[in-house]
């Protein structure tokens, strides 16, 4: 019996993000309307308002087209990989592992008072739809890719880690599950 689990998580819509899409708009439409404006009076403005309502277009459709961004666990045989999906359309490989191969595991909320982020420098993945989140998971592992100690945080359900459970060291599944 193959041990398998699929789990997609959406990432929730930042309210910076949004403003900044809003704002963009309202700015975007500004600018092109001044700049319609202004070709009205002078004859080299035309070529520009042209370029400027294509640019404002095609940013527009940018930071829509790549606003929804999801990441997939995929539990197959104790072999983890998490991908980021942006915008329904393209996806990312973020990290492959060996679930053997985590060294720590728990809740973010129950993560131990000496735990720093910092050892890990420049390999910490963010997997989550929201950090701060009561069921965001962290999991100290060794990449496949990179050959690194890495930093994910996750919100895996609990069928990705009943998935997990044979493969994980015995301390970390007692820890975890209980018994």
């Amino acid at each position: 019996m193959d041990n398998y689990s699929e789990q997609i998580v959406k990432k929730r819509v930042n309210p910076a993000k949004f403003t900044f899409i809003v704002l963009y708009f309202v700015f975007a439409v500004i600018f092109i309307a001044l700049t319609l404006y202004l070709s009205q009076y002078f004859d080299w403005m035309i070529p520009v308002a042209l370029l400027v309502f294509a640019f404002g277009c095609y940013g527009g459709w940018y930071l829509l087209s790549h606003r929804g961004i999801e990441y997939e666990y995929i539990v197959v045989q104790g072999e983890m990989t998490v991908d980021k999906i942006i915008g329904m359309k393209k996806r990312k490989r973020m990290l492959k592992f060996d679930v053997k191969s985590i060294d720590m595991l728990g809740k973010l909320s129950e993560r131990p008072a000496d735990f720093d982020e910092k050892q890990f420098k420049d390999c910490v993945y963010r997997a989550s739809d929201y950090i701060e989140s009561e069921n965001t998971y962290y999991a100290a592992l060794h990449d496949i890719y990179s050959k690194k100690h890495c930093l994910l945080y996750f919100a895996p359900n609990q069928k990705t880690l009943e998935t997990m459970k044979p493969f994980l060291k015995r301390e970390l599944r007692v820890k975890i599950f209980g018994k």
